[in-house]
């Protein structure tokens, strides 16, 4: 019995499912602020890019993005390259009128990394038109010179129109926003040829190959030892044509630096077929190609009759070469528009990584054959025994792992319903807590309150017998007062008295000096008299000290507020 990893089927399963959100519908636009014609007054405008995947915005979250400007020079647009600086990854810039040669595509490509490649996944672009360098008429100018811009406005929409010096014709560039797409399915070789191209005398070119270089994905032709007719890759166009149409192909090469392929020039031919099957070949030219990337761009015109298009692209006749190729595009205009994928072919990439190409399904889950666990034979893919875990299993083995299941389930049953249980409990126990919690809350809440109403009532008392102390206090030092004035006063008098009396005694005994003793006598009894007034003096003293005593004792009780 093998041991399948769930782990691994759980991986694979994710893979699947970010496929699906990595190759989902992206799209892109450019917004003008100022509008795509600069007029004489105009000075610049504000371009703001969008980009959506779904319906979902995620402008902020795409970073990688390179913005390109192209102009025509002669029959050839070319692109701008130093216009690029301080652009690049922005989300939005500015376009001067200066920046427009006439007529110039500004283009933004988005970038996405997908399965670990750098990936593009949305072109946006606009064509500006600098109005004060466009002839705008609706009657043919006279004396045209090269490349002069003429607006045909005898037609609606209007046509904006470039007079070939070497032709001697008006060559259209279709309306302001004209609706192209790219004709060539697989144009950047994302995935195998087969089922797109078709191999052109083998024997000269062999099978060409898929290639990686500056994040680029290009076709390999080389040419073999064996010289004879032209060799490479020919792709009927699927979509309808239109006859007696302005059509231009374009793509990328550049030539391999080994010198025995001294063959330097890429052929491309194109083919017109009717609706009787009839082919006739419209354009066959041959661009010479170096070490450098080269832009090819061959623009024809259909044939009144033509249904259907074949693209070649490859060697000359007897010519050792060897060349790289990629972005192909084939536009249903005379205007050169930058490379973007066919738009079938966004739609299918999903399709085509999950179950429509089973060989990019077993590349995708083997890192290209890095891992050998899977492997191929045929038509058929197998698993190396070497990564599978044997294991051999009895009858008693299952009836075992049965047996096991059976009680962890019950187990687990059983827990459950203990944890059921508790969790009751717990809620009761927390029930009842709060109840007791509210209860206790009350109760201190009462207590509280009483205290505080037992502060006020003795707070209240405090000051009553405050003020009635203060009152008491006063009355006692009046009567203090009024005490101490009496005695002195009877001090007073009495000193008068014993004086008056000292003086008549001493009248006395001279007047009557036989009655001295007898004046002794009651001199003694006054001075007895007198002794007893001085007890009472000092009692009435004592009476005085004791008040002033319970005068600083009150003073001092009403110095201690009361406690509560």
């Amino acid at each position: 019995m093998a041991v399948i990893n769930l782990e691994n089927i759980a991986a694979t399963a994710s893979i699947t499912i970010q496929l699906i959100k990595d190759y989902s519908m992206y799209e892109s636009e450019i917004i003008s602020s100022n509008g795509t014609i600069f007029q004489s007054t105009d000075t610049d405008t504000t371009l703001t890019l969008r980009i959506f995947k779904g319906v979902e915005d995620i402008t902020n979250k795409i970073t990688d993005i390179e913005w390109s400007k192209f102009y025509f020079d002669r029959e050839e647009l070319k692109e701008d390259i130093s216009w690029r600086d301080g652009k690049q990854n922005e989300k939005r810039i500015v376009l001067d009128k200066d920046d427009i040669e006439g007529k110039s595509i500004i283009q933004a490509s988005c970038y996405s990394v997908i399965d670990g490649n750098r990936e593009l996944v949305s072109t946006a672009r606009l064509t500006f038109i600098k109005i004060s360098d466009v002839y705008v008429s609706d009657v043919t100018p006279s004396g045209p010179s090269d490349k002069m811009m003429w607006m045909d406005t005898k037609v609606s929409p209007p046509v904006l129109k470039i007079w070939d010096e070497t032709k001697k014709i008006w060559v259209s560039s279709g309306t302001e926003t004209p609706i192209v797409k790219n004709h060539i399915r697989n144009s950047n070789f994302w995935t195998d040829i087969d089922g797109y191209y078709d191999i052109v005398n083998k024997n000269t070119v062999g099978t060409p190959t898929i290639v990686s270089y500056k994040n680029k994905k290009w076709i390999s032709m080389q040419s073999k030892n064996l010289l004879g007719a032209s060799g490479g890759l020919k792709q009927e166009i699927q979509y309808p044509v239109l006859p007696n149409s302005s059509y231009m192909f374009n793509c990328i090469a550049y030539k391999d630096s080994n010198t025995y392929y001294s063959g330097n020039k890429l052929k491309v031919t194109i083919t017109s077929i009717n609706d009787k099957g009839e082919e006739a070949e419209i354009e066959n030219e041959s661009i010479t190609l170096n070490n450098d990337i080269t832009s090819v761009s061959v623009p024809f015109k259909t044939l009144n009759d033509t249904q259907k298009m074949r693209v070649f692209v490859g060697t000359q006749n007897n010519r050792r070469c060897w060349f790289y190729v990629t972005e192909l595009s084939l536009y249903n205009s005379a205007v050169y528009y930058p490379w973007e994928p066919c738009p079938d072919d966004v739609n299918n990439q999903m399709n085509v990584k999950l179950d429509n190409d089973r060989k990019s399904v077993f590349n995708t889950l083997t890192d290209d054959n890095a891992y050998k666990a899977i492997y191929e034979s045929g038509d058929q893919y197998y698993i190396r025994a070497e990564y599978i875990t044997p294991a051999v299993a009895s009858q008693d083995d299952f009836d075992k792992l049965e047996k096991t299941v059976t009680q962890l389930s019950s187990t687990h049953a059983t827990d459950k319903s203990n944890i059921d249980k508790s969790i009751t409990n717990l809620q009761s126990q927390l029930s009842t807590l709060s109840n007791t919690h509210t209860t206790d809350k009350t109760n201190i809440n009462k207590n509280i309150t009483n205290l505080q109403n037992s502060y006020n009532t003795l707070n209240t008392d405090y000051t009553a017998h405050k003020q009635s102390n203060t009152t008491d206090i006063q009355g006692l030092r009046d009567k203090d007062t009024a005490l101490q004035n009496s005695i002195n006063a009877l001090s007073s008098t009495h000193s008068a008295d014993i004086s008056s009396l000292d003086s008549s005694i001493q009248n006395f005994k001279n007047t009557h000096s036989t009655d001295v003793k007898a004046l002794q006598d009651s001199i003694k009894g006054l001075q007895n008299t007198l002794a007893t007034l001085q007890g009472t003096i000092t009692t009435l003293q004592s009476t005085v000290t004791s008040l002033q005593n319970r005068v600083t004792a009150l003073e001092g009780a009403n110095k201690t507020p009361p406690t509560n």
